[in-house]
């Protein structure tokens, strides 16, 4: 916790400290060169519609640097409903909010997953609820170099993660820098803290002890080294990228990959990865699909499979075993389409 502090501490210092860069910086440019760039609406704020998509851009590009606050808010939300042998509702929802004030360039992402689903014939429930925050502000040093950090939450039920905490502090970079093609490569360092959802472990726990005779404690240290943890908390390095090709005036083709690995165990990491295909209906309005994966290679993962190959070991006759049926499935897929608003 000290260290998770300390750490916020100084992204919280250096954030201050580029915001007022960044306000001295703009007045200093508004009364040196002025060429001939898009305007803006003479305002406090803005959505920058006659700059193009400028938040995918360095602010840098701009000159002069546009003086209002430049706001752009997207949206999208996928939904999928079965009736049947198989009731499901499942409900993607994703928001992004991008503000930016001269060099310093605040981007919010909120995202929420949930499959709610019934297998009447077995009398079987399912609930997986996945969200996901992230908060990153960057001052532009140069037309292509970014300083910067930020803060992400997530919580995955599916893989009882109640909460993982990410602080990181880095720099990104752009090697492509205009459109059509835009690629932006970051590295950072970060601290991540995990808890696991040790009371639904529990629950879990009571319902294998009744099916095995005799009962086998869950996690116990004498059948699975360790036992069960409760969190796993580590320094790392993460790397993030970003691709955007505009195909034409309406299609776009993105690409986002991120990677953080422990420095305590290397064994442990995450990644994830996505590929989306963007088609522009009105000016507010996109169909999009994207192809996603999900990477998470983590501590209470690691002793779910110690414990299923222990299973694995005890005979329930005809063949079978305790551990029949058990198994821990590092990576998920999706393919996901729907509706994208942007203002």
């Amino acid at each position: 916790m000290t260290r998770k502090l300390k750490s916020l501490a100084i992204i919280t210092l250096c954030l201050f400290a580029l915001t007022s860069i960044s306000f001295e910086a703009g007045a200093q440019q508004a009364q040196g060169e002025q060429k001939s760039a898009p305007q803006v609406e003479d305002s406090w704020i803005s959505n920058g519609q006659s700059l193009g998509p400028w938040w995918k851009k360095n602010s840098q590009r701009f000159n002069p640097t546009p003086d209002p606050l430049l706001y752009h808010l997207e949206g999208s939300l996928s939904y999928t409903k079965l009736s049947g042998n198989v009731d499901a509702n499942v409900q993607k929802y994703d928001a992004a909010l991008f503000l930016r004030k001269h060099f310093v360039t605040s981007t919010t992402v909120w995202s929420s997953t949930t499959n709610d689903t019934a297998l009447n014939m077995k009398n079987k429930t399912l609930d997986v609820q996945k969200y996901e925050f992230n908060e990153i502000i960057g001052y532009d040093l140069s037309d292509r170099l970014t300083i910067g950090g930020g803060f992400m939450w997530k919580q995955d039920n599916s893989i009882y993660l109640d909460a993982r905490d990410t602080l990181f502090l880095g720099a990104s970079y752009f090697f492509y820098k205009d459109p059509p093609f835009i690629l932006k490569l970051g590295a950072y360092y970060g601290y991540e803290d995990n808890s696991y959802m040790f009371e639904d472990v529990a629950k879990d726990s009571n319902y294998n002890k009744d099916v095995l005779n005799p009962p086998i404690v869950w996690f116990d240290d004498k059948n699975v080294e360790g036992g069960i943890p409760d969190g796993y908390d580590s320094d790392g390095f993460r790397l993030v990228s970003n691709t955007t090709l505009f195909l034409n005036e309406r299609v776009m083709l993105l690409h986002n990959f991120d990677y953080m690995g422990y420095f305590k165990d290397s064994k442990y990491y995450h990644w994830n990865t996505n590929l989306t295909l963007q088609v522009g209906i009105t000016k507010t309005i996109s169909f999009f699909t994207r192809y996603e994966i999900n990477y998470d290679k983590n501590l209470l993962g690691v002793q779910y499979e110690k414990y299923f190959n222990y299973l694995k070991t005890i005979p329930t006759g005809g063949g079978k075993t305790a551990g029949d049926g058990y198994d821990v499935v590092w990576k998920d897929t999706a393919l996901v389409a729907g509706l994208q608003f942007s203002l």
